[in-house]
């Protein structure tokens, strides 16, 4: 009886331990997945942080190159923005608009002129008889020369005010 009693814990030992390596197995086994879960996590967050890095040293290496061009751009200009040298731009932007103030003189006084042609060349059949000779389709042609001459003539002193009036925005500026 003793030896059936011992049989007896012998097998309820066994059970309990086979109970405790289940558990413990389970445990491990949980514990098995859950680190899985988490090197595969870590693997997911290397990966982007990689990326990121990649990322940013791009933007680092691009924002480098940038500050070296306005660092160029700042020395270009240093150089060439001296006050000698601004004097200089003034000195000629000065020379230009006078240059374009007479070029505007002369326009205009070779308009006067033309105009004043133009007026002696008026076609008025009532008042300048002495036209009578000259066909009224050829004086008609004349008449709508002139006003073409006249037209861009007007045009051209008109584009010439608008770089006198560049260039004092220019010299105002500087």
């Amino acid at each position: 009886m003793q030896i059936l009693t011992l049989l007896f814990y012998i097998v309820e030992t066994l059970k309990v331990a086979q109970h405790k390596v289940s558990q413990t197995q389970s445990l491990a086994d949980s514990l098995d997945d859950r680190n899985e879960y988490y090197k595969k996590s870590i693997e997911d967050f290397n990966q982007k942080l990689n990326v990121e890095k990649k990322k940013q040293m791009e933007e680092v290496t691009q924002f480098e190159e940038n500050l070296s061009q306005v660092s160029d751009h700042l020395c270009s200009a240093r150089t060439v923005f001296t006050d000698e040298n601004l004097q200089n731009c003034l000195t000629e932007a000065g020379n230009i608009e006078k240059k374009l103030h007479e070029k505007v003189l002369s326009y205009q006084n070779s308009l006067q002129g033309m105009e004043a042609e133009f007026d002696k060349l008026k076609i008025n059949p009532k008042h300048e008889p002495y036209y009578s000779d000259i066909p009224v389709e050829l004086r008609r042609d004349m008449w709508l020369f002139f006003q073409d001459e006249h037209h861009k003539a007007t045009e051209c002193l008109q584009g010439i005010q608008g770089q006198i009036d560049s260039a004092k925005q220019l010299i105002e500026a500087i």
